[in-house]
């Protein structure tokens, strides 16, 4: 009868360890998952911002949390999630390579806390950060300047003289990209460098010409000045 009670309340404790471990485990994965999507809010260069990358990285660093606390040491079913996860097709592309490297953070910080080693996970997301943040602070006070594409509707093609000058005003380089006769009007684009603060000088510089109709600027990834 003894051991029957021994046994009982060695399993009962057993579990209420096992229980405890598990809701710190939950507890800080959300925490650590909070930095992760503040920290890729706030070291991210993209104009238009995809929330949904945000969440995913939490949900991601939660559930591989949870994934590592079931697999344990367990071998078989190791390879089953490994069988599991070569047949799903992710559909949604990732446009930004950065958002890659957050993916292998959230999926690395997780692999940390469903192993218990909460020293590790503290450790590394703690110099990942800063790391991040003084790097990313560094590349903002960047002053030569960034790449954008120029497009401009001319009069005619004698007119790109005058884009020309403009652009050794304020540009720190620029490149022909192309020159289109479409109808009427001419299409002139080119490849710029330059700083984001010169940007509203050259606007008003190229749209105070009568010669230039249309003035649009662009980055890589997204419009910014049409």
């Amino acid at each position: 009868m003894e051991s029957i009670e021994e046994f009982l309340s060695d399993s009962y404790i057993q579990n209420l360890d096992l229980g405890w471990n598990v809701a710190v485990s939950i507890l800080l994965s959300f925490i650590y998952g909070l930095l992760i999507l503040y920290i890729h809010r706030k070291t991210s260069s993209v104009m238009v911002y995809e929330p949904q990358i945000n969440f995913s990285l939490l949900f991601l660093t939660m559930i591989i949390t949870v994934v590592m606390m079931v697999i344990g040491s367990n071998l078989a079913l190791s390879l089953g999630l490994i069988g599991a996860l070569s047949i799903i097709r992710f559909r949604t592309a990732i446009k930004n390579a950065i958002d890659i490297s957050f993916i292998f953070w959230a999926i690395a910080t997780g692999l940390a806390l469903g192993s218990y080693n909460y020293y590790i996970a503290a450790v590394e997301v703690g110099v990942i950060s800063i790391i991040l943040l003084v790097a990313s602070r560094f590349l903002i006070l960047n002053k030569n300047g960034q790449e954008y594409v120029v497009i401009l509707h001319l009069n005619n093609a004698y007119d790109t003289s005058i884009a020309d000058d403009c652009f050794r005003k304020t540009v720190k380089t620029f490149e022909i990209k192309s020159c289109i006769q479409i109808d009427e009007i001419f299409e002139y684009s080119a490849f710029i460098k330059m700083r984001e603060s010169d940007i509203s000088v050259l606007m008003q510089d190229l749209t105070s010409h009568s010669a230039i109709k249309n003035v649009s600027i662009l980055s890589p990834s997204t419009n910014l000045y049409i």
